[in-house]
């Protein structure tokens, strides 16, 4: 660990020493979306009758940034949350399967245009055969929302996805592509002379493995010099088989047991400028860890955690058991650790997934991380996924209550994997040891994340550190987690 004063301060990395590239195994550079790096294996899984939509949003406005997602599935899956941004200049992937018997795919995706009143509508529909062997066309809706008349809550989108498909139902032939402009009012620009103009071009292919491209442009000049627009279309991405070239191999591996196992990815970013997320620890009950766990997460990184939980397994009571898994990293200079948690329902059961993010101050020297993982993680599964009930039991227990003693806010926090999807935010504040008489320094830990739906289930996690109290300490320590808003750009 760091001393107090050596918390920022790092050894300089044998790659800058020497001056050569320098690759680091199982770690990804958060410079593009995690969901691309699973297309490959979803539009190519055993189960070919269930149909797919490979979604590339094209964000090619000049200063607007797409934020805020929200989510609504009718039905079918997403393995991956959707990505949390949409910046200028750039593309994003993600995809939606049909589940279970059911073979469609539907649902509505929201995106807020920053600092604008308005958002970005996707409706997407794609029906697998009937039982006359015949399948329905595929359709979309696409298209800008005024957000004065936009609720984003779980029943109204339930009833505008009804009176969208309704919309839809009326069409004779499939949705291929559409070309549509809307007129915003947005502050400082003339509603008559000077409106702001958006664009928005749509295709979508016919197959039932649907690629579904939505790219959007304004009427603005370039605030900076033209620059290459280099972009992955799904056509390139599905047609090629292309796969990322970060840990794709890895997804590839463990993905393709879909069918048959319940698969669980955990993606960490730090987005912190200076500190590292260091000695990982983990704990996993019923269920098999199936990648190497990065040593550390540098800023700027993010790494993959991935487990499988198998249909069964050398004993038939493996069948009738929940598989949890917990892992933690330490914030490097500090006692605190990032603790993410996950409870798989039943194997053949229709309860829906449970995921757990908090952090906690390791006080107690006698006691491991995998120690606390493993009571937390045992506790868990005894309680049938139930987070008041994991509560209560550690707190009665005296061997046991230090671990809510040490989370800053005294909660343990979780959220259920569902079809209704948006990011989450979590604050504590935490401090560097203190030495002697002199107290650690405050910081605080912002940590932004939500969870995909599905037997392939995917969650998103992204760290940062910041210096000082946050400035909403009172009312994260009210109320933790609270749901996301992206704040505007600097």
């Amino acid at each position: 660990m760091l001393m107090v004063n050596e918390f920022f301060d790092h050894v300089p990395l044998l790659a800058d020493a020497q001056g050569f590239p320098y690759e680091r195994p199982f770690i990804g550079l958060a410079t593009g979306t995690f969901t691309n790096k699973i297309l490959e294996k979803l539009l190519n899984v055993e189960e070919q009758e269930r149909p797919k939509c490979a979604l590339s949003l094209c964000n090619q406005l000049t200063s607007y940034r797409l934020t805020d997602p929200i989510l609504y599935l009718e039905h079918g899956e997403n393995p991956m949350p959707v990505p949390l941004t949409v910046v200028t200049n750039s593309t994003v992937e993600t995809i939606f399967e049909a589940a279970g018997e059911r073979k469609d795919t539907s649902g509505l995706l929201f995106y807020k245009i920053e600092t604008t009143e308005y958002y970005l509508k996707i409706f997407w529909k794609i029906s697998g055969p009937t039982k006359l062997k015949t399948r329905p066309p595929n359709r979309f809706d696409v298209g800008i929302v005024d957000g004065k008349k936009f609720v984003g809550d779980e029943r109204s989108l339930e009833a505008l996805y009804a009176t969208t498909k309704a919309y839809s139902d009326k069409m004779t032939e499939a949705s291929d592509f559409s070309v549509t402009e809307t007129l915003l009012t947005v502050p400082g620009r003339s509603a008559i002379k000077n409106p702001l103009k958006i664009t928005v071009r749509v295709q979508m292919t016919t197959e039932k493995d649907a690629k579904l491209e939505v790219t959007l442009i304004d009427n603005l000049p370039p605030a900076t010099p033209p620059q290459l627009y280099k972009r992955v279309t799904p056509a390139v991405l599905i047609g090629t088989g292309l796969m990322s070239t970060v840990l794709g191999v890895m997804f590839k591996k463990v993905m393709k047991h879909i069918p048959k196992e319940q698969t669980g990815t955990i993606s960490l970013e730090n987005q912190s400028e200076l500190v590292l997320l260091i000695n990982p620890s983990w704990f996993i009950q019923s269920g098999f860890t199936s990648s190497i766990v990065p040593w550390d997460i540098r800023p700027t990184e993010k790494g993959t955690i991935s487990w499988r939980s198998p249909l069964g397994g050398t004993k038939i009571t493996e069948l009738l058991k929940h598989t949890v898994h917990f892992m933690s990293y330490q914030i490097e200079g500090t006692n605190y650790h990032v603790v993410a948690g996950t409870w798989f329902p039943f194997k053949l059961g229709e309860e829906q997934s449970v995921f757990i993010l908090f952090v906690i101050e390791k006080k107690v020297e006698a006691q491991t991380m995998k120690g606390i993982l493993s009571i937390l993680g045992t506790v868990l599964a005894q309680k049938g996924g139930d987070i008041s009930q994991l509560i209560s039991s550690i707190k009665s227990n005296v061997q046991q209550k230090f671990i809510i003693d040490a989370i800053p806010d005294k909660k343990i926090s979780g959220i259920h994997s569902s079809k209704y999807q948006r990011y989450n935010e979590w604050q504590y504040p935490i401090f560097t040891p203190q030495v002697g008489a002199k107290p650690g320094t405050e910081y605080h830990v912002k940590i932004i994340a939500a969870v995909g739906f599905g037997k392939a289930l995917g969650v998103d996690i992204k760290v940062k550190v910041l210096p000082g109290p946050s400035p909403q300490a009172a009312s994260f320590q009210n109320q933790n987690p609270q749901t996301y808003i992206e704040p505007p750009s600097p």
